[in-house]
């Protein structure tokens, strides 16, 4: 009887350190499991900002073109624009060329929207 009893003492507070453990293991768990989430998630929000800021580049250039389908052209000037009137949605384009209508023409637009800024060059 006298093993019994020393073996029964001995065990007092296995249980509760093994839960503290196994609470640790997982609590350890579920926090690199959300830093993961996290930063998934500010991955996600930065391409859709780069899409809206590659539209508003792609706005630029679609811009210089018109102009210079209207022989109204500017050299060596940035011009700044807007998508829709807002000003979230912002864009510049500059024309490289001593004549517009020449062929050889270089239009670099850049759009900007929130951090993001995305930047095209088309040549003509």
């Amino acid at each position: 009887m006298n093993i019994i009893k020393k073996t029964k003492k001995n065990q007092r507070g296995v249980s509760l350190y093994m839960i503290t453990i196994m609470i640790a293991i997982l609590m350890g768990f579920s926090l690199s499991v959300s830093q993961i989430i996290v930063g998934a998630t500010k991955i996600t929000g930065g391409v859709g900002d780069s899409v809206k800021a590659f539209h508003c580049a792609d706005s630029a250039v679609e811009k210089a073109l018109y102009d210079v389908s209207l022989n109204n052209c500017v050299y060596y000037t940035p011009v700044a624009g807007t998508v829709n009137g807002d000003s979230a949605y912002s864009f510049t384009y500059t024309i490289l060329s001593a004549d517009c209508t020449q062929t050889g023409t270089t239009i670099d637009a850049m759009g900007v929207y929130n951090a993001a800024t995305r930047k095209i060059q088309i040549n003509y």
